[in-house]
């Protein structure tokens, strides 16, 4: 009884499982229609096969205008042809550019004057400039050989502050005078100034002593001295022969300096050039 019942059980269970399977495959048919099938977990979606029709289409971008189309779908172009300039309209023209360069040409002469006046003032501010600072102080140097007969001078040269002033070389005697000689005579600035000296004497053969026209004999000294502002100041400069009888004769050229300052308005600066 037992055996009976089992095998019973078993069939009416087979049969519902066939019922149930076969209900799932024309439930799955039907929602083939309405449904996707998704893909399943690890499995990646195929995209649809090229050629395939789509609801969605975009439409498709309008196309400029063809080149030469009719007046009345595009706007003519404006036309490159200028209208003819009569002649009343060209002599306008002209009268206008004459104009204009009339006022140019009267612009340029204005700038002209006033350069040249600016020019001017500069000129007239440089000279007082000058004329408070430079012309404040001014400088007579003045040279005099009293050497003796046994030298001759061939060579004198005098710098102020390192600028050359007076040179001159001859050998013809002409430099080997006693007259007083100016060799610098011009403003200076006020403050402290060096004049060099430097003189070269030719030994001149004279009774027994015929070596001497073997002999040079060159000086070289400088002196320092101070500007005052609103004063003369000379310089008077004397080459003459030092020491004794018993003095060698390379030894005895030698030079003074005598240094004198007067007012600059004064007429004494220029009488002790005639002393």
């Amino acid at each position: 009884m037992r055996v009976e019942a089992g095998i019973r059980w078993l069939a009416v269970s087979l049969l519902g499982a066939i019922w149930l399977l076969c209900g799932g495959v024309v439930w799955a048919q039907d929602g083939d229609s309405a449904t996707p099938e998704l893909p399943q977990e690890g499995e990646t979606a195929e995209p649809p096969e090229v050629g395939a029709e789509t609801d969605t289409t975009q439409p498709a971008a309008s196309e400029p205008p063809e080149v030469g189309a009719d007046a009345g779908e595009t706007e003519a172009a404006p036309s490159l042809e200028s209208a003819p300039v009569s002649s009343e309209e060209a002599a306008r023209a002209r009268l206008a550019t004459d104009q204009r360069l009339r006022e140019i040409g009267n612009q340029v002469d204005s700038l002209k004057e006033e350069t040249f006046a600016t020019k001017s003032r500069l000129l007239l501010l440089r000279e007082s400039v000058l004329r408070r600072s430079v012309a404040g102080s001014k400088l007579v140097v003045v040279h005099k050989n009293e050497m003796g007969s046994e030298y001759e001078l061939v060579q004198v040269l005098y710098a102020l502050d390192r600028e050359p002033k007076y040179s001159k070389l001859d050998y013809t005697g002409s430099l080997d005078s006693s007259e007083r000689v100016v060799v610098v005579d011009e403003s200076v600035v006020p403050g402290s100034h060096i004049l060099l000296s430097h003189m070269v004497f030719k030994g001149r053969p004279w009774g027994i002593f015929r070596y001497m026209d073997g002999y040079t004999f060159t000086i070289e000294s400088s002196f320092a001295f101070t500007a005052e502002e609103g004063k003369a100041h000379l310089v008077l400069v004397r080459a003459y022969e030092g020491g004794g009888f018993f003095t060698p004769i390379e030894e005895r050229p030698t030079v003074r300096y005598e240094f004198s300052t007067q007012a600059l308005d004064s007429a004494e600066a220029l009488s002790a050039l005639n002393e």
